[in-house]
This record gives structure tokens, sequence and C-alpha cells, in this order.
């Protein structure tokens, strides 16, 4: 209970029965009454500038504040915020016409007071007050200080503070919460240097609170978040933290939340912590032991703590770090029939990767990434299949490609073996020739043999042919004309005005270029260029003076003249070079120039051409005599303002009001002014003054000065003063004389010293020096005391009241298995959990029981199981049911028994047949397998359900026969080998003699490897054959001859007469 307030109530109480005011008093009179009556100077405020001090109560002090209040108001009991720069006096008087304050205190800056309603009414049997209407005033005023905000509202009613308007929270603290979220502030400044700032939460029900804590912004994100659970709970906002944001001149937003059915309190301490922390590091699975502490986590954890003093404290602990195991990677490669595999107790049901934890008791942990492969047994069959351009390739799944494309599939020979075959599509690219040919037109006209035709005009032609590789090939064939070109050109130069006549007769005016082409022959082509180009004239100024009677004007005869100015003109002649001249006409006129010149005193008067000036000006008149002449008159006129001279003049009131310079009066009241004066006098120039007045008065002055401890009482001129005080008393003797007093009053306040009182409920209520009593139910509060001795300096105690309890711990640890239940207090439990159970044992010791009960989970029991398709549903130990083949990991529950779990891996049992074909077929035969055309040796894999849990596979290898080699021996005319033979096995036309192999293709039909040997019979004399440079054979009745230009040698190389050939033609 705070002891201010209670003094305030106990003298409220004893004075409620003082007699009423004699004198009726109003607002309008209370001035002259309460100086008539003798009563105190603040007699008015009290009596009729008051408020009313009714809860909830919010209100900015900077001044003596008065209130009215009964003690009705406060039946609920009282708490007050008072938020300062400094402290305030708070003086109980029961009649506004009270010289002394019935009782006097002192509330400290920045803290929170409470009285309860059971103390007001306890104090109200005791003195025999039933009248809860009785009245009484209360005067709160800043002392040594601006003042600031003081909130107050009833015992079991909390201060609201958000984001809008947070209140500020101060060491020594205590503050009620009952909404669900309340923001406060704490500023750096009000921390001492060096110390934390402690948080605690404590409620009768052990409600929890969450706490985030923000900074630098009210709505800034939270940087820390903390929830209490139980009164021992402390956050703690370290000094290093509070630097910090002082460095940046930044606040802490403290939100606190809770559910909206708790109430609690929030205490705020500053206080030092030093901590003495050993390091220590153990690998994760091991188990670290101290004393009463047992940790598997890493974390800090506290052994003892030791209070050095009343808000420091010493704490001893161990910063334990638990480092995990590093990562080890293994590889395993395994077969379906392996599965499932117990890996170092770890059971692998499939291939993939596992991250595995390997623990035993009270053991390092490792840490493994294993890798598990199946271990397959690949069969591989590549296929090369090369096709022409255009064509296309259609795979097993009749898909089509036009592009060179490598496929893969595969096909499962069991559950350990796979075939991969790859199949390279390669398409013989579609050859593209441009072809350019130059031939002169007397050539062409005879006719040109390419490609097997005969080509006898210009221009551009496709054909559609063969590749050696039977391959469909595109030539662009261009035949161009060949012939030569000749070129000439002529440059003519002709002036603007004249004409240009060409050879063919055209007329041309302006610049043009002429090309004319001719065929001098067939292959002949002669281009002329005539380059005919107008030059225009060149610019000739000219410059012209005339008078405006000199307008209009003929210029060379043509152009007129109406205006001045500039012009551009071109002078034509009838078949002549025309003439540009380049004019500047201007207007030759006479001008005559005059001045005016006037220096003149301000007031005087400037006039010209019946136009008066009083003011500095200049201007130019011009005015015309004629067309072509003018007068131009430069004037100027400049008007001097007068000095200004400076002037005082002491007067005193008895002066007034007085004439200056006999222009100028002075009036009554004027004295301490400025004047700035302008005498003008009619034809002279003015004067300027700038005149001040002062009063010219006796001034008399004085200094008062007094120290007193705070309690005393300062009085001045029937004024009584208890707080700090300074002003300046004027008093005025006559008009012209007054007396000046410096007054200054200072009060000093006790010098607070702070205590520590350990307490038990039962040493409840407790007298503190004889004078402060602590009430039931007040530990773990601060209160402040203010001792205050009638005549006496007053004594200021911070005093902490802490609770004396006493604090028995217990433990119970249980380990039950998956399934089973545990109870406590009534209470059912089927999953690992901690909790603290608290039991009172009566008012000053508590015991504190940790519960600890952990269900272990089952070991997994790792089953394999191969069923049919047909097996399909399944019941699995009499519970799940299994509709597919995979893995699954089953939970057997059983009543009150450990539950069972087992990693069921359930797989189909197939059966596989497997079946071999092969085929032989001679080359060019196509082989047709699943839609698709085979005419390269492959081998093929098929597979297909025979039924739903039977799986066949065939094999099928195609191999392909090469053809036997034929061979064919002709003789032909050379004037059949001229014009072409055809010959019809192969398909081709043969134009020379010699050796050709043909690959005869028919579609599905075995192909024909066919050499040919072509002889040449010489059916005329070899003067008339074709000269060619390569050597050619000829039959002649059976005989084979070599011919070399136009000679003819024997196969042996011997050269013979060539008549000993033709002779013999028949």
């Amino acid at each position: 209970m705070n002891t201010t307030l209670r003094h305030i109530f106990l003298t409220i109480l004893c004075s409620v029965s003082l007699a009423t005011l004699n004198a009726q008093v109003t607002a309008e009179n209370c001035g002259e009454t309460s100086a008539a009556q003798g009563w105190p100077s603040y007699y008015c405020d009290c009596k009729f500038n008051y408020h009313d001090f009714a809860l909830p109560l919010d209100i900015e002090i900077s001044d003596s504040t008065w209130f009215k209040a009964s003690l009705s108001d406060l039946s609920q009991g009282l708490s007050a915020y008072l938020y300062s720069d400094c402290d305030m006096s708070f003086d109980v008087y029961v009649l506004c016409t009270s010289k002394e304050p019935k009782y006097q205190a002192v509330f400290t800056r920045n803290q929170t007071n409470s009285i309860d309603s059971q103390t007001i009414k306890e104090r109200l049997e005791e003195n025999g007050y039933g009248d809860v209407d009785a009245t009484f005033y209360i005067c709160i005023a800043p002392i040594y200080g601006f003042g600031g905000r003081l909130l107050a509202n009833t015992m079991d009613k909390a201060f609201h503070t958000t984001c809008d308007d947070p209140l500020h929270l101060f060491p020594g603290m205590t503050m009620l919460s009952q909404a669900t979220n309340d923001v406060y502030v704490v500023d750096p400044n009000d921390i001492p240097y060096g110390e934390n700032v402690v948080i605690q939460w404590t409620t009768d029900d052990n409600a929890p609170c969450h706490l985030s804590v923000a900074r630098g912004t009210c709505n800034a994100t939270p940087f820390e978040e903390y929830t209490f659970n139980n009164a021992s709970d402390r956050f703690v906002l370290s000094a290093a933290l509070i630097d910090e944001a002082w460095e940046a001149e930044e606040y802490f937003y403290l939100h606190f939340s809770h559910d909206a059915t708790a109430t609690g309190t929030i205490r705020c301490l500053a206080s030092n912590y030093q901590e003495t922390i050993t390091d220590t590091t153990i690998c994760q699975g091991k188990v670290f032991r101290y004393e009463d502490i047992t940790a598997t986590t890493s974390g800090i954890y506290y052994y003892d703590t030791i209070q050095t003093s009343l808000t420091s404290y010493h704490m001893y602990g161990y910063n334990v770090v638990f480092s995990a195991p590093e990562l080890q990677y293994d590889t395993l490669a395994l077969r379906y029939d392996q599965l499932p595999y117990d890996y170092r107790g770890q059971t692998i049901n499939a291939f993939g990767d596992y991250d595995l934890l390997l623990q035993a008791p009270d053991e390092c942990d490792e840490h493994i990434a294993l890798h598990v492969r199946h271990n397959l047994t690949t069969i591989a069959n590549v296929i090369d299949t090369t096709l022409c351009a255009g064509s296309a390739y259609k795979d097993a799944n009749d898909r089509y490609y036009d592009h060179e494309v490598s496929l893969v599939d595969s096909l499962w020979q069991g559950r350990d073996t796979v075939l991969v075959v790859y199949t390279n599509v390669h398409f013989n690219p579609m050859d593209t020739v441009h072809e350019t040919k130059k031939y002169t037109a007397e050539r062409i006209k005879k006719g040109v043999r390419l490609y097997q035709q005969i080509f006898k005009d210009f221009g551009d032609y496709t054909i559609n042919t063969f590749d050696k590789d039977g391959c469909q090939m595109i030539v662009y064939l261009h035949i161009q004309h060949s012939f030569i070109t000749l070129t000439k050109t002529i440059n003519e130069l002709v002036c603007v005005g004249k004409v240009y006549t060409h050879s063919n007769g055209d007329i041309y005016t302006s610049s043009t270029t002429i090309v004319d082409s001719m065929w001098t022959n067939v292959d002949t082509l002669t281009i002329t260029s005539t380059h005919v180009t107008f030059t225009s004239p060149e610019a000739i100024p000219d410059t012209l003076a005339l008078k405006q009677t000199e307008l209009p004007y003929t210029y060379r005869g043509q152009d007129i003249i109406t205006t001045f100015g500039d012009y551009d003109l071109t002078i034509r002649t009838s078949g002549e070079c025309d003439e540009r001249y380049l004019l500047h006409v201007y207007h030759a006129i006479d001008t005559l120039y005059e001045t005016v010149s006037e220096t003149l005193c301000q007031g005087k008067v400037f006039t010209y051409k019946g136009i008066d000036y009083t003011s500095n000006t200049a201007f130019v008149d011009t005015a015309i005599l004629n067309v072509d002449t003018c007068v131009i008159t430069s004037v100027s006129v400049v008007f001097t303002a007068p000095d200004i001279s400076l002037d005082t003049l002491g007067l005193k009131h008895s002066d007034l009001p007085y004439t200056y310079r006999n222009h100028y009066t002075i009036p009554v009241g004027g004295l301490n002014q400025e004047y700035d004066v302008l005498i003008h006098t009619l034809g002279n120039c003015d004067e300027h003054y700038r005149l001040y007045v002062y009063h010219d008065i006796d001034t008399l002055y004085e200094t008062l000065s007094e120290t007193l401890c705070q309690g005393k009482v300062f009085t001045y001129k029937g004024i009584d003063y208890t707080s700090n005080t300074a002003f300046v008393d004027t008093a005025i003797l006559n008009v012209d004389t007054c007396v000046i007093t410096s007054v200054s009053v200072v009060f000093t306040a006790p010098d607070i010293s702070l205590d520590t009182l350990g307490l038990k409920h039962s040493d409840l209520p407790y007298t503190y020096r004889n004078h402060y009593t602590i009430p039931v139910g007040g530990l773990n509060q601060e209160y402040d005391v203010l001792i205050h001795t009638l005549g006496n300096c007053d004594e200021h105690y911070r005093l902490y009241v802490y609770h004396d309890i006493d604090t028995l711990y217990e433990t119970l640890s249980e380990t039950l298995c998956q399934g089973k239940v545990f109870t406590y207090n009534g209470v059912e439990y089927t999953s690992s959990t901690t909790f603290a159970d608290t039991l009172q044992r009566d008012a000053d010791t508590y015991i504190i029981t940790s519960v600890s009960v952990t269900f272990t989970a089952p070991e997994a029991i790792p089953d394999t199981l191969a069923l049919k398709q047909t097996e399909l549903p399944y019941t699995y130990r009499g519970q799940d049911i299994i509709t597919t083949f995979g893995d699954y990991d089953l939970t057997i529950r059983t009543s009150g028994e450990c539950d069972e779990r087992y990693l069921l891996h359930l797989y189909h049992d197939i059966d596989t047949l497997y079946m071999n074909v092969d085929t032989t077929l001679c080359e060019g035969r196509i082989f047709i397998h699943n839609e698709l055309e085979y005419t390269q040796p492959a081998i093929l894999l098929d597979s297909n359900w025979l039924n739903m849990d039977t799986w066949q596979i065939t094999t099928i290898d195609i191999a392909f026969t090469t053809p036997d080699m034929e061979y064919d021996t002709i003789v032909v005319k050379t004037e059949e080998l001229l014009a072409g033979y055809y010959y019809e096995p192969a398909d081709t036309m043969v134009y020379a003699a010699g050796d050709y192999f043909y690959k005869i293709l028919t579609y599905n039909d075995c192909t024909r490897h066919l050499t040919l040997t072509v002889n040449e019979e010489l059916t005329s004399a070899v003067d008339n054959l074709p000269c060619t440079e390569q050597p050619r054979l000829i039959m002649r009745n059976g005989v084979v001859y070599i011919i070399r230009g136009k000679e003819c040698f024997t196969i042996l190389g011997m050269k013979i007469d060539n008549n000993k050939i033709t002779t013999n033609i028949e």
C-alpha cells in the first residue's frame, strides 16, 4: 500500500467534520471577498476552478490544479499512474479557507501508487465516519518542473495502453493488465547505465502472457518473443541492447497479450546480472549430467543463482552444445530378391536415398546418407537405319520421324534384367545443286546437252534426278546469256533560261540523265548515258535608298517596288540566261535629335507638354515633321529624396501631448515609441526625421532570496508558498517612479534512501519505521515512503518488500510403451509430455512436482509378402486391408496393450516365359513387325501379358543375306552410244563404253548386284569420230582398238593405220 495515499485518506477522514464556510461567496465577488476576509490567495481557485475527481481520470498538470472529491469516489480503491519530469505535491484541504493543508505529501515522478478499498473501509470505521458523500479538496502541483500526466482509476480497473497512446514503463512500476493487448514504451534514457530491464508477469491462476518486443516504432517487426508461464519467469532486456538503442535514439515497445479472462500484474525492475558460464561440447546422442541437470539438447543450463544486492544477481551455469554428427556417405547395390535388407539395424525396403540417423543408448549418433541402387543386368542392342530425305521412319508406337533421331526403348527381362534397344535413324540429305552456265546466243541457238536434256533458250530450269545412292536430287540450273557490254558517257551543261534538245528530238528544261541502249550484234550491247545539268544564275547583291515620295519604283524595267524591305528578284530574258538580284530597299529618312535633362528636389513638379511629373522618370518623345523627317527628344527628370536625420526626445507623461518642430504631434500614451516624421513645406524640399520618444522614468531595484527544506512555508505579501518559485514583483510609486523586487524561493526535497525487507504472510500487517504499514497481500511490491514530521525536514525511502517463501521440489518420471495410458490427478495422457504441478502447502510454502512422461513408439518389424493379383484384396494380421502392391507402414493396435509396427513390402509374384524366333530374308525383302518395316539386321524384343500374373518376352532375330554378283557384257555401236543406249535390266542410259555396277532394287523383292561391260563397235571411219582427250575403246569385227584423238592403237599399244580399220567397214 502506498504511504502517500494512505496519509491523504487518513487526513481526509480526520477532517471531514469541519464546519462549512460562514460567508456566502460567488465567482463574481470572490476576489474582493477573499481579500476582505483574509482568506488564502488560492481560495477562488479552490472554490470555483476545481475539477471533479471522477474516475477514470486522465489529465495534464502543468500548474497548481484543484480537485473536489468525496469518499464515495474512492470506495473501490485507487490506482494512480504519474508520468512527469518532476515530483508533484499532493496537498489535502478540508475547506478552501484553510490556510494550511491538513496533510502534505509528495508523489515521486514516473511511479505507480495504489490503495485498496478494504483499507479505506477500515479507516472509515476507525474514525466513525459513515457519510460517503463528505467532500474534501486536493491541490496537485509540480515541484521544480513543468509537470506531466496523471492517470487514476479504481483499484480493480487497469489502464489500457495502445500504439496510439502508449504509456511509459519505468523501473519500479507495477501495472495491472486486463486488456488482451497492452503496449508500453521503455525509454533507454530512463534506465540507469549498465543495468538490465527485468519484466515479470504474475497472476493468481498462472494464466500465460505473451510478450513481443519491437524497436524504433510501435508497429515494427518484433525482434524478440517471450511467454510467461508462471511468476518465476523473467524476461531480461539486456544492458548492451539498451545502450545500443540509446545510441540510435530509439525506444523499445513491449506488446503484452493474454486471454481476455486473465488479469495479471506487469512489474518492471532495473537490475544488474552477472553470469559465469562454462562452455561444454559433447556429441549428439550423449547425455549431459551435472547435479540436478540432465540435458539432451543444446542450451544454457543454470545450476545456481546468488543475489548479491537488491538489484544484482550472479548466475552460474553451463553452455551445453551438442555437436551434430558429420554426414557420412555410403552406397549399397541390391537386387530384388535381397529386399527387405537389414542395414545396421535399419530396414531397407526399396531402392532410393535414405537419410539415416543411427542411435545407440548414451553413444554418439551417426548420420549416414545411404544411396541404395538397383543392381541391374543390362543388355544393349544397337540398330542403325538410313533413309532417303523426304521419307519417314515409323517406330513401334506408330510415331513417325522425318528427321534424324536416336530412340531408346527398354524391356524388362525379369525383375533385375533390362534389355535396352538403341535405334539410330539417319537420313541421306536431299542434294540441292545450284549451277550457272553461260553461253553466247550463237551457241545456245545450236542447243546444249545438260543432264540428259537439250536446252536452246536462256533462263532458269529445275531438274529432278537421282544421286549415286538412288536418293532424289534437285538441280537448279541457270543458263545465262554471255555477251559483251560497251558503255559511253556524255556530259552537257546548260544555263537556266535556255533549253536542251536531245539527238532523239526530245526537249528538256531541267537537269536529267538520259540512258540509251543498242545491240550492235547478238552478243554486243552498247549503253550511252547523257547527263544534262541546268545551272542556276549566281545571286548579285544590290542596295537601293528611296524616299516615301519615290514609291512605287520600277527595278530594271520589270519588278515594281511598293514598300521598303528585302527582295530576291529573277530577271528573265527571252532565249537568254536568267539574272538573279538580292535587292535591299530602305527608307531614306532625315532625323533630328534633342535632349531635355532636369534634377529637382522631392516636392517640386516637372511639367512637359502639359503633363506633371513628381517622381523620377525617363522617356523618349518622337515627333514627325513630314513623311521623310522626324524629331527625337530624350527627356530625363530626377527627384532627390531628403536625407534621414536621427533624433531622440525624452518626455514624461505630464509633457504629453507634445508638438515636434511645430509640425508632428506626440499623443498621450506615446512614450517609448519610434516615429517616422516627414515634414513637407510647399515650394521647399521635404525634411525627414527618425524620432525615438522615450519615457523619462526613475526605477528602484530590490532582491529577496530564500532556501528552505521541504515542509516549511514561505509567506510574501500574505501569500503562502510551499514549492519552489521565482517571480518578479513590481510596485508603482507614481507614474514616473517604480520599485522592482526579484523573489526566489527554493525548497530542497529529501534524498531517497533504498531499503529492502523480507516478510512472510504471517508477518503481515507490518509497520515500517513506526510510520508506514505494509498491508496483508502487500508482498513482492515496491513502496515509496515519505515520512513527514511537523517542523522537520521530510524523510524519503524507496522500500522493496519481497516474499520470504520456502519451496520444496519433487520429481515424477514415467516411461510407457505407446498404447498404454498414464493417469495423473484424474487426467489421462497418451502422448509424451512434461509439466510442472505446483501445490501450495501453506501461505509460505510451495511444493513443485516436475512430471515427465515418455511414450516409446514400437520398433518397426520388417515383413515381406508375395501375392498374385488374384489374391487381392488381402487382410493383413486381421486388421489392415491390402488392395495394391507396394510398401506399407502399419501399426497394429490392441486394447490396453503395446502397439506393434510392421514395415510390410508387398510385391507381385509374376511368372515370366521366354520365346526366341529366328528369321532370315534376302537383301531387299522387308520384315514387318508391329506395323514397322525392317530392311536391316535387327534383334527385336516384344513382351505382353498372357494373363494378370504371367508375362511373356519374345526375342526376334532378323538376318538379311547379301546377293550374289551377276555379270553381263554387251556390244553397242558408236552412233547408239552417242545418242544414248537404253539398258533395260538396270533401267538406265549408257553413253560410253566401259564397266558399270548397278544395284537393282525392287520393292519387297530380292536385290540384284549387276556388273555390266559395254564394248563399242566401230561403224565409221576414225577421222569421223568425235575428238576427245580421253582414250576410247572400240570394237570392229570382234577386234578391240584404242582411239586417242585421231590416232588408233591395238590393245598392246601398237599404232596402226586408220585406213586398215576403215577399209573393213561394211
